[in-house]
């Protein structure tokens, strides 16, 4: 499954994909549009078990379920997102084992820089009421819709 948006391009492989097929149809794609892709940009979000996880991120192998292939080695540039750590796409943060702390954490930290330095030329009430919609709203409206709120995030900016 592919799916383009402007420039980004998402694949989704199945453990019955082929890792070097994909960099083969993509190579001839590019040569044919004259598009080129950003490999140096490219993500691999692995799914499934931990002990999984750890075996394709240690020894970059994948190994397609199909018995005509034989593992392919993922390239040295390509990075491999660990465990805890979100990937972003389209504004959304992915991955494996992450928390709403992690997703919203850098997001609040400039959430209270952002009102931190507005409350130092004093605003009134009303410049108040309009900052809380720029700064809060603003920065947390796009991110809520793609990837929710928890109750304790919630809390946390009001």
């Amino acid at each position: 499954l592919v799916t383009f948006f402007a420039d980004d391009t998402t694949v989704y492989l199945s453990e019955h994909d082929s890792f070097s097929d994909l960099s083969t149809i993509l190579s001839t794609w590019c040569i044919v549009s004259g598009a080129r892709f950003n490999v140096t940009k490219t993500e691999v979000i692995l799914i499934g078990l931990p002990s999984y996880h750890t075996s394709i991120a240690t020894m970059r192998f994948l190994q397609p379920k199909r018995p005509s292939y034989m593992p392919v080695k993922i390239p040295a540039n390509t990075h491999i997102a660990a465990d805890n750590k979100a990937v972003r796409l389209f504004g959304a943060h992915i991955g494996n084992c992450i928390t709403p702390f992690i997703v919203w954490g850098p997001r609040i930290d400039k959430i209270r820089e952002g009102l931190h330095c507005w409350s130092r030329c004093k605003p009134t009430l009303d410049g108040k009421c309009l900052i809380v919609y720029m700064i809060v709203g603003g920065m947390s409206q796009y991110h809520t819709r793609v990837m929710g709120m928890s109750a304790h995030i919630e809390k946390t900016l009001t």
